[in-house]
C-alpha cells in the first residue's frame, strides 16, 4: 500500500493534532471538576483520536471499525455523563485509556515508514512526546484505584488535574516535590516516565529536528503524483 503524503502548502496535520492532544490534556485535567467540561474532554478526545488514525493512514476494515468503536464509546459516555450526573464514567475512561494507547501506536506507525525527516516526522515525535505523560496519567489513575491506600502523600483524594500535574511535572524531570508517590509501585512507575520522557526527548526529538529535510517532502510528493497518474494511465489502457 502505497505511503499517503500530506499537502506542503497545508499545515502540518500531525501539529494540528499536537494542538488537539495539548487541549486534551487541558481539558482532562479539569474533567472532575463539572460535566460540561467532562463531555467537551470526551469529544475532543474522540476527535483527535479519529483524526489521527485518518491521517496516520489506518484505512480499510480496521480503520472503520476503530472510528465506529471510538464514536460509539464517545456517545455512551455523553449519555452517562448527563444522565448520571457524574464528569467521569466507565465510557469516559475507557475513551481515556484507547486515546493514551492507540493515538501514539498510530502515530508511530506511520512517521516509521517515511524515507526522511520532514514536518510529518518532527510533529509526530512531539505528539508522542506528550501522549506517554498522558499514558502515565492513565496508568496513576489506574493504580491509585487498585491499590489500598492513597496514591499521594500530600492528598487523599486526588482529582484528574493531580495526576495530569504529577505526570508532566515528572516526566520532565521538573520534581517540584509538593505531590509524591505514596508506595513503591507508583514510585516505580514515576520513575520508569521520567527515564522515557529525557531520554525519548534528547534522542527522538533531538534527533528528528537536526535531520529535518524541508525540501525532501516536495519531491516525494512529486514522484508520487507522477507515479499515480502513471498508475492511472496504464490501468486506461487496460
Amino acid at each position: 500500500m502505497r505511503l499517503h503524503r500530506f499537502d506542503p502548502s497545508q499545515p502540518p496535520p500531525y501539529f494540528i493534532a499536537l494542538v488537539g492532544i495539548i487541549a486534551v490534556i487541558l481539558l482532562s485535567a479539569g474533567s472532575g471538576e463539572s460535566n460540561p467540561i467532562g463531555a467537551i474532554a470526551l469529544l475532543v478526545q474522540g476527535a483527535v483520536l479519529i483524526f489521527v488514525l485518518r491521517i496516520s493512514d489506518v484505512r480499510g476494515h480496521v480503520g472503520r471499525i476503530a472510528t465506529a468503536i471510538t464514536a460509539l464509546l464517545v456517545f455512551g459516555g455523553l449519555a452517562s455523563i448527563f444522565i448520571e450526573g457524574a464528569p467521569a464514567t466507565m465510557s469516559t475512561e475507557v475513551v481515556g485509556l484507547l486515546f493514551a494507547v492507540v493515538t501514539p501506536v498510530a502515530i508511530i506507525r506511520r512517521v516509521t515508514r517515511e524515507t526522511h525527516v520532514d514536518a510529518t516526522v518532527v510533529g509526530g515525535a512531539l505528539c508522542v512526546y506528550l501522549l506517554i505523560g498522558l499514558f502515565y496519567v492513565q496508568v496513576f489513575s489506574l493504580l491509585d484505584r487498585a491499590t489500598d491506600g492513597a496514591f499521594f502523600v500530600q492528598i487523599t483524594d486526588p482529582a484528574p488535574a493531580d495526576f495530569a500535574y504529577f505526570s508532566y511535572v515528572t516526566m520532565t524531570t521538573v520534581g517540584y516535590g509538593d505531590l509524591t508517590a505514596a508506595h513503591n509501585l507508583a514510585r516505580m512507575f514515576a520513575v520508569t516516565e521520567a527515564l522515557i520522557g529525557q531520554l525519548y526527548l534528547v534522542t527522538v526529538v533531538a534527533l528528528a529536528v537536526s535531520r529535518v529535510r524541508p525540501g525532501a517532502r516536495r519531491r516525494s510528493i512529486a514522484e508520487d503524483v507522477r507515479d499515480t497518474s502513471e498508475d492511472d494511465a496504464t490501468e486506461d489502457e487496460r
